[in-house]
């Protein structure tokens, strides 16, 4: 009778492995898929933050002056594209100036293609002048400092293609203009 109850408590303790053995990488694989959801969840946000902070910092550029500190009715496209890719940073996710794509768009929301150094300014009498700067930040960018969607760990020997790429996109209407 004790030797029936050893095997059948024996048995039941190895069941319970195996059970463990079968069930456990299904809970590994959850766990890593919370982690991954979370991390583009958290680079998406990330992403939309830098847009409307580059695209803030953009729209906030004044326009250049003389010696005299007349108006020349022009903006600086690189100093606008300057200030954008040098203040707008996130470790590992924004860090490279390649991530940045700027357009300008005129007040009917066109862009302005091939636009100068000195981008028109003055809304009122000029129809080609900028109104609006759009800027798209990507992820990833490229560099040996930005990481990929899939990190390593979750993706040994590269069997999955880590190819996706988030994005987010704003655009605000420049300020400090002068109405003539």
């Amino acid at each position: 009778m004790k030797s029936l109850q050893k095997i059948t408590n024996r048995t039941q303790k190895g069941s319970a492995f195996t059970e463990l053995v079968v069930i456990l990488p299904f809970i590994i694989m959850l766990i890593g898929a919370i982690f991954e959801v979370s991390r583009i969840y958290y680079l998406q946000n990330t992403l939309e933050y830098g847009a409307r902070e580059a695209a803030r910092i953009g729209a906030s550029i004044k326009e250049s002056v003389d010696v005299n500190f007349m108006s020349n009715n022009t903006i600086s496209r690189a100093s606008i594209e300057t200030l954008i890719r040098n203040s707008v940073r996130v470790m590992g996710v924004i860090e490279e100036p390649g991530q940045f794509t700027i357009k300008y768009l005129n007040p009917a929301g066109t862009e302005i293609q091939n636009a100068p150094d000195n981008l028109p300014f003055d809304r009122k009498n000029n129809p080609d002048s900028i109104d609006f700067i759009q800027v798209e930040i990507t992820y990833p960018g490229a560099g040996a400092s930005v990481n990929t969607p899939i990190p390593a760990v979750f993706n040994p020997g590269n069997i999955f293609q880590s190819n996706k790429t988030l994005m987010s996109k704003a655009i605000f209407q420049i300020e400090g203009r002068l109405e003539r």
